[in-house]
């Protein structure tokens, strides 16, 4: 991983981290807390629509998807979504469902979890399986960054 993208999961990592102590900094990732408790619907249409416009960058200006890749905050948006669906994703298949290749995103992963922003559990019915989900800091963060 180069270190841009590094110190940029690290900037998202202590966004998510403020946030979820009550002390919403601002990071230039237009994303403020508006203070309003939103409903999980309303907060799930909102990162839908995230996720959407993120996808579509690149289209409206004609350009390469990876000008805009964001493998982490991808991985983030696409585990708050499972979360506010209450659905469970696998380290395997959460790349798919974000659009990024699998070896990138378990490389991801595997520095999320390090920053204590994303937790495996390995799945007792089938040992080959982790399940991945957002910490409870960063399902907080993320929380207020859509609220």
């Amino acid at each position: 991983m180069q270190q841009l993208d590094r110190r940029k999961v690290a900037d998202i990592a202590q966004m998510l981290l403020r946030w979820s102590d009550g002390d919403p900094d601002q990071f230039g990732l237009d994303c403020q807390p508006s203070g309003g408790g939103a409903s999980d619907a309303g907060l799930l249409a909102s990162v839908k629509a995230e996720q959407v416009r993120r996808s579509n960058r690149h289209k409206l200006l004609g350009v390469g998807r990876d000008l805009f890749s964001d493998p982490a905050w991808d991985l983030l948006l696409e585990l708050y979504v499972a979360r506010l669906g209450r659905k469970r994703l696998s380290s395997s298949a959460i790349g798919l469902d974000a659009g990024i290749a699998q070896s990138t995103a378990l490389r991801w992963l595997t520095y999320l979890v390090s920053l204590g922003l994303v937790e495996r559990t390995q799945d007792p019915a089938d040992k080959r399986r982790q399940w991945v989900a957002l910490s409870e800091r960063a399902a907080e963060g993320m929380r207020r960054c859509f609220s």
